[in-house]
């Protein structure tokens, strides 16, 4: 006979952001008192679930937006609690030319230099719930001289080459740069 004694806990939820966000590895945590966690499953209806790193990584498809998904946790082979998660879209990532979002129309000298360095990068607006690595597979940059030509460079992944940052660098104030095709991979 094993009796173990463990530390009082206490759990706090904001209950209005249960959310899981559908197609994306919600990490959560579930915990039953007088189990150790190695002594705890979690199911849920319409979820993918896997254990990581001490807690649970939730998937839940597309199909289930707008509806609940029931999280229980299951100790000693009985359901001993659970809680409702609100399946959500997964918000779109937001695309930045170095530190300057795309909501931008227009920079500095200064800073053009350190995002022709930097390049481009694809993320989560800093005020989204969630955080997520994105890896920018190619994008096109578009540039025009104030009343002169333009021209198109295609770039293979996040970062312009020297040369193309040498191009680029010069350019005066007036002159057009567009930032389009971005693709990349995600969460």
């Amino acid at each position: 006979f094993t009796y173990e004694v463990g530390q009082p806990t206490a759990a706090v939820s904001a209950t209005d952001l249960n959310i899981l966000y559908a197609g994306f590895s919600n990490k959560i945590t579930a915990s039953a008192s007088g189990y150790s966690s190695d002594q705890l499953s979690l199911t849920g209806s319409g979820a993918s679930i896997t254990r990581s790193n001490g807690g649970y990584v939730v998937k839940v498809p597309f199909n289930l937006v707008g509806r609940t998904v029931r999280l229980n946790v299951i100790a000693g082979g009985r359901n001993v609690g659970g809680m409702d998660f609100r399946v959500r879209k997964t918000p779109k990532p937001q695309s930045f030319f170095g530190t300057v979002p795309n909501s931008e129309s227009s920079i500095t000298r200064a800073q053009l230099g350190s995002c022709l360095n930097a390049g481009v990068r694809c993320g989560f607006d800093e005020n989204a719930p969630i955080n997520g690595i994105f890896v920018v597979n190619s994008f096109n940059v578009t540039y025009t001289i104030p009343g002169g030509a333009s021209a198109k460079i295609s770039c293979p992944n996040g970062k312009l080459t020297p040369a193309d940052v040498s191009k680029l660098g010069i350019l005066r104030p007036g002159a057009s740069i567009l930032i389009d095709n971005i693709r990349c991979t995600g969460p």
